[in-house]
């Protein structure tokens, strides 16, 4: 899956940076040979944050102290927000620099609070694609991940350099 997805993000880059728009499944093909490890130990990386801040969140609620409680789950929510955003930004980052696979998360969580109103406009536009999909899911069906991967990116690309 997290092969696929820095493919799919590879591809969608191609066509908003450089407006290639030719041998599409063969580049997302070759993506998904080069960037196999690589995507895996990042997926699988932030899928082991989550479910430990899943895990921290079921302990949290064993605090009986309501203000240690409350002080706890805020902070834990408001990394976990962090992670799910920088988890957004984090196969973005890959296909656009080459860096070592466990610097890619610190890139995007700069990404992440360095740039705050594209974030919050990737948020905002994440809800509404979100929002869209479930009124209407054949939209889904239509349109799947490339719309998301496309917002994504582009949101991306405006805090990229350049050259």
């Amino acid at each position: 899956m997290f092969p696929a997805t820095v493919a799919l993000f590879s591809v969608t880059r191609s066509m908003i940076i450089n407006n290639d728009y030719e041998k599409v499944i063969k580049k997302f093909f070759t993506s998904i040979k080069e960037n196999w490890l690589e995507a895996n130990l990042l997926g699988y990386l932030f899928s082991l944050i989550l479910f430990v801040l899943y895990f921290n969140i079921k302990v949290i609620h064993l605090i009986e102290i309501r203000l240690l409680y409350v002080s706890v789950m805020s902070v834990t929510l408001i990394v976990g927000v962090l992670v799910i955003i920088s988890f957004a930004y984090v196969f973005s980052v890959f296909v656009h620099f080459k860096f070592k696979w466990w610097r890619y998360p610190k890139y995007a969580l700069i990404l992440t609070i360095a740039k705050p109103f594209n974030t919050i406009l990737l948020i905002l536009l994440l809800v509404l694609v979100l929002y869209l999909y479930y009124i209407v899911p054949p939209l889904l069906f239509l349109q799947g991940m490339g719309l998301i991967v496309y917002i994504i990116m582009k949101i991306a690309s405006f805090s990229f350099p350049k050259n």
